[in-house]
């Protein structure tokens, strides 16, 4: 699927480090994303697939049909009942059982973004005045600070993946001193995984590092 190539993309080129869960909403979602690091083109949306949006799945953010750029969100609840009906509301992966516990630790004091009637922050704001924006009036965000494929070669131009990507999320503390582990991981051929993804192809890990209070 386009959205999970364009997912492992941001990862191999660095796009997904040091940036904020600029919109946490308990019991909702977490998104990032912004500000972006570069003008990504919009890809076009992948076919709906039926995948409920439970607690854990990852999807882009988008505005409109065929509007997929570089934000995307993890459902923190089972949010079904608000996505998967419009063309690009598709999950591209899903976080491990084992590992939701890791989203329990993002902050989520801010609550929605300002333009949806939050306290959140402005995106506008955020796109116009980076992560110094952030950094100085929500500081108490969580960062992703690094997040790398693992064992995934950038793939030729015309050639596009069937399987879903895999992302290993290691939690620190800020003096670095390790907690445990998260992974989140692909969504299984055998269970949710689309009726395009293939089984015989092993998913492509991700190292993402994100420090917890």
């Amino acid at each position: 699927p386009l959205g999970t190539r364009r997912f492992l993309e941001l990862a191999a080129s660095g796009d997904l480090a040091d940036l904020a869960f600029y919109r946490a909403i308990s019991g909702c979602i977490v998104q990032f994303g912004l500000p972006a690091k570069r003008n990504w083109p919009c890809i076009p949306d992948d076919p709906l697939t039926g995948v409920p949006f439970l607690l854990g799945a990852v999807s882009f953010a988008a505005i409109g049909e065929n509007t997929r750029r570089s934000t995307l969100f993890i459902c923190i609840g089972d949010m079904s009942h608000c996505f998967g009906q419009s063309p690009w509301e598709t999950p591209i992966g899903a976080v491990a059982e084992a590992s939701l516990d890791a989203l329990d630790r993002v902050e989520t004091a801010y609550g929605d973004i300002a333009e949806c009637g939050g306290t959140g922050p402005d995106t506008g704001r955020i796109s116009g005045e980076g992560d110094a924006y952030l950094r100085q009036n929500f500081p108490l965000l969580t960062y992703i600070h690094s997040a790398r494929p693992l064992d995934w070669p950038p793939l030729a131009v015309d050639a596009a993946p069937s399987w879903q990507p895999a992302v290993q999320m290691h939690e620190q503390k800020m003096d670095q001193t390790a907690l445990g582990s998260a992974a989140m991981v692909s969504q299984s051929s055998t269970a949710t995984a689309p009726p395009t993804a293939s089984p015989s192809l092993a998913p492509a890990p991700i190292a993402v590092d994100v420090p917890v209070e």
